[in-house]
């Protein structure tokens, strides 16, 4: 095998490994254009973060750097976005819970 080159089963894993990662924090995202969208003018810090985390990712996975260096990152992207899915799911809450008061008062006018 010449110098550099990665073995196929070393590449098989990184795949299958950040696929499932990104399979699972997709169908745990829900609405994931209002999280990112509500990250962006609501939580810039976060939404900074999960850019930098993406971007270790992307080396790492690209690079096929060390595992257990791979699965933290992959960890820490994925804890990243629940984090914010948890804050959007928060701030949903509470514009209906506005919503609703203002309906309430308007009907004891």
């Amino acid at each position: 095998m010449p110098e550099g080159t990665i073995p196929a089963a070393e590449w098989e894993w990184y795949e299958e490994y950040y696929r499932r990662v990104i399979n699972k924090a997709a169908s745990e995202m829900g609405d994931r254009v209002g999280v990112v969208t509500w990250l962006a003018e609501n939580d810039p810090e976060t939404y900074s973060r999960i850019n930098q985390a993406d971007d270790l990712l992307n080396t790492l996975w690209k690079s096929r750097g060390d595992r257990a260096e791979f699965k933290n990152a992959c960890k820490s992207w994925y804890d990243l976005w629940m984090a914010a899915r948890s804050g959007f799911d928060a701030w949903q809450v509470r514009q209906r819970e506005a919503a609703m008061n203002v309906g309430k008062q308007e009907a004891l006018l």
